[in-house]
C-alpha cells in the first residue's frame, strides 16, 4: 500500500478553500442541502491515482453523517467525495480514510457481490422522482454493484450499467475513481438540470454506514431525502444506438446402419441461424428496444436448483439483456409481469422511459416455446379426467409449431409528492386459448412516516381443457410504518380460485387469502458490545379463499438478535409452522 499523495492532499485543501469563497453548498427550502457541479475543460483517466488536474476544478464533500447504527451524527471516520461532469460522463472520486488500514476488507468478487465488503455507493435519482434511484457501488478494488432502487418496493440488483471504475489502497486507506458515460443511464431531455444525489459508505470492521446527506432513518422513505444536484447542461447521451448481429452454425450426427450389415457416423445438413439485436435511444428518456431471433447462450447460466417434491414453483432471475432495459417500471406487488415466461423468443420489441412525469412501458414478444412438442407433451400427461375421448397426439398435432403472443403495457404518473399510481395490462395469446390480466396499483406516502402500497388486477382466461371463459380478481394491500427504532408492517392478499397471471408469477397456485404482521424494535447504539439489539415478531396465516375455516399455512416467529461489532450476529428465534 503506497501513501497518499502529496498531490492529492493539495488537491482537497484547494478544493475546501475555493468552496468556502464560492459556497457551492446551500440549503434549499426544505432543508436538503444542493450542491453544484462543475464541468471539465479537461480530461480525467480512471486509474486510482485523481492526479489529472481535471480534480482540482471538482466539488468536494466531506460533511458525511452516520446511518448506521445511529443516524445524524457528524462522522468521525473522514471521507471525501469529488464530483464533476462533461459532456458524456460523470466523474466521481471517494477518498476513504480508516483507523485501521489494515482491517479494511475488499476481495475480487464478481460484479454485484460486494455486500460484504467495504464499499462506497453513489445514488442518482435523475428525474427527481423522489422514488426511484440509479445506485453504483464500488469495494476498495474497484469491483462493481449496480441497479435499481424503488422506494418501498423492491431492489433490483439485475441491470447491468457501463460503467469504469478503478480501486487503490493507500497508507490510510482506499481510494475509488469512477466515470459514469451518460449514455448508461436515463434523464429528462432538457436545458439545465436538477438530479437527486446521495453518497454513502460501508465500514464493515466498525460496523458502521455513513451518508451524505444527513438521512433520517425515522421515516418510511429513503429517496426523497436526497440532497439536490444542479448544473448539470449541455449533456451528451450519444445516439445511443447499438446493433448486435449474431450468427450461428450448429451440426449433428450419428451412427447408422448400413444395407452391408455395418455401421457409418453420418452427419446431418449444417444448420445456420441469424439473429440481431438492436437498441435506439429516440431521446436519453425513451429507449426502443427490438430483437429478432436472439441468442442468449452468452448469458450467465442459471444456477442448479432441487425441484423435486416441490409444491410451488421455482423462480429465477432475469438475466437476458433485451428484457433487463426499463425492467423497474414493470415492478409491482403482485408480480404480474415475469419476463422469464417468454422462454424462446422470436422476435421482441420493448419501449421503455418516461415522457414529461408519465413512466412508460411496452413489451411484445413472439414465442416459439408454446408449440413445441416439449412442452405440449407435458400439458398432455394431465388431461382432464371427464374427458375419456382426449387423444394425446391430436393435442400435440393441434397446437405444434403455434407461436404465443405476449403483450405488456405500464403506465405510472406521480400524483402527488413522492406517491404514484399506475395501470397494467398484460395479454397472453396462444391459438383459441388466452390470459389477460389487467388492474391498478399505487404506492402512496402517507404522511412521514406511513406509506400505503395496493394493487388491484383482474384476468380473464381461456385455457386449453376448458373453453369456457373465466374471470377472477386478485388483491394486495400493505401498510408500512417505518423509523429508527419501532416498524410495522401489515398486509393482506387475496387471489381468488380462477386468478391467472399467464405473463407473471405467482409464488403457489390461487384460492387463498393471506394476512402477515410484522413487527421489530431496532435498539442501536455506537458505543456498547452490541451495535444492534433487534426484538422482532413475524406472524403469517393463509386460508382457502372460500373457506377461512380451512386453514392453509400459518407461521409464528418471534426472534431477537443480537448484533456485535465487526457484524456477527447472534440470532435467538422461536418457529411454529403449520402446513396442511
Amino acid at each position: 500500500m503506497r501513501p497518499l499523495p502529496v498531490s492529492i492532499q493539495v488537491l482537497l485543501n484547494s478544493l475546501l478553500f475555493v468552496q468556502l469563497l464560492l459556497t457551492p453548498l446551500t440549503a434549499s427550502d426544505d432543508s436538503s442541502p444542493s450542491v453544484m457541479i462543475p464541468r471539465l475543460a479537461n480530461p480525467v483517466k480512471i486509474d486510482g491515482y485523481l492526479n489529472e488536474l481535471a480534480w482540482r476544478e471538482a466539488v468536494v464533500i466531506q460533511e458525511f453523517y452516520t446511518y448506521r447504527p445511529v443516524d445524524g451524527q457528524l462522522a468521525e471516520e473522514e471521507t471525501a467525495a469529488l464530483l464533476a461532469y462533461d459532456a458524456g460522463s460523470l466523474y466521481l472520486a471517494f477518498i476513504c480514510f480508516d483507523p485501521q488500514p489494515d482491517r479494511i476488507r475488499s476481495s475480487i468478487s464478481k460484479r454485484d457481490d460486494i455486500s460484504d465488503d467495504d464499499n462506497v455507493v453513489l445514488y442518482l435519482d435523475t428525474f427527481k422522482s423522489g422514488k426511484e434511484t440509479y445506485y453504483f457501488s464500488f469495494n476498495p478494488d474497484g469491483i462493481q454493484g449496480d441497479g435499481i432502487y424503488i422506494d418501498m418496493i423492491a431492489e433490483d440488483s439485475s441491470p447491468d450499467f457501463i460503467i469504469y471504475s478503478k480501486g487503490r489502497r493507500f497508507k490510510s486507506g482506499y481510494i475509488v475513481e469512477v466515470e459514469i458515460p451518460f449514455k448508461s443511464i436515463r434523464f429528462p431531455s432538457e436545458g439545465e438540470m436538477e438530479w437527486g444525489i446521495c453518497l454513502a459508505r460501508s465500514i464493515k470492521h466498525l460496523d458502521k454506514d455513513l451518508i451524505w446527506p444527513a438521512i433520517s432513518r425515522n421515516s418510511t422513505t429513503f429517496v426523497p431525502q436526497f440532497a439536490t444536484l444542479f448544473g448539470l447542461s449541455g449533456l451528451s447521451a450519444g445516439k445511443n444506438i447499438e446493433i448486435l448481429p449474431e450468427t450461428t452454425a450448429s451440426q449433428h450426427g450419428q451412427r447408422k446402419s448400413q444395407t452391408d450389415g455395418t455401421e457409418k457416423f453420418v452427419n446431418d445438413s449444417i444448420n445456420y441461424g441469424f439473429g440481431v439485436n438492436l437498441k435506439f435511444g429516440i431521446f436519453s428518456n425513451l429507449i426502443f428496444d427490438l430483437t429478432y431471433n436472439p441468442d442468449f447462450s452468452q448469458v450467465e447460466a442459471d444456477a442448479d436448483r432441487i425441484d423435486v417434491n416441490r409444491r410451488f414453483p421455482l423462480y429465477y432471475t432475469e438475466k437476458r439483456p433485451f428484457f433487463l432495459e426499463g425492467t423497474n417500471i414493470f415492478h409491482t406487488p403482485i408480480n404480474a409481469v415475469y419476463t422469464r415466461r417468454i422462454v424462446d423468443p422470436l422476435a421482441g420489441a420493448k419501449l421503455s422511459g418516461n415522457l414529461n412525469g408519465l413512466e412508460v412501458g411496452f413489451l411484445g414478444g413472439v414465442d416459439e416455446y408454446y408449440g413445441s412438442t416439449d412442452y405440449l407433451s407435458q400439458i398432455a400427461i394431465n388431461p382432464p379426467p371427464a374427458d375419456t375421448a382426449f387423444r394425446a397426439e391430436e393435442f400435440i398435432d393441434k397446437y405444434r409449431g403455434s407461436y404465443s403472443y405476449h403483450t405488456v403495457l405500464r403506465l405510472r404518473k406521480e400524483v402527488w409528492e413522492y406517491s404514484k399510481i399506475g395501470i397494467l395490462f398484460t395479454d397472453k395469446q396462444f391459438k383459441d386459448t388466452y390470459s389477460r390480466t389487467y388492474g391498478i396499483d399505487a404506492s402512496l406516502l402517507i404522511a412521514d412516516e406511513y406509506s400505503l402500497t395496493f394493487q388491484a388486477l383482474n384476468s380473464d382466461t381461456k385455457d386449453f381443457f376448458d373453453q369456457t371463459p373465466r374471470s377472477d380478481p386478485a388483491f394486495n394491500i400493505s401498510l408500512y410504518r417505518g423509523s429508527s427504532t419501532l416498524n410495522v408492517q401489515v398486509a393482506y392478499k387475496d387471489i381468488f380460485p380462477d386468478f391467472e397471471v399467464a405473463n407473471g408469477f405467482l409464488e403457489r397456485d390461487p384460492d387463498y387469502r393471506e394476512g402477515s404482521l410484522q413487527v421489530w424494535y431496532d435498539i442501536r447504539s455506537d458505543n456498547s458490545f452490541f451495535s444492534l439489539i433487534q426484538p422482532t415478531l413475524f406472524t403469517n396465516i393463509m386460508f382457502n379463499h372460500d373457506s377461512i375455516s380451512k386453514k392453509i399455512e400459518s407461521y409464528f416467529a418471534p426472534s431477537v438478535a443480537l448484533t456485535l461489532l465487526g457484524q456477527n450476529t447472534l440470532t435467538l428465534a422461536y418457529y411454529r409452522q403449520f402446513e396442511e
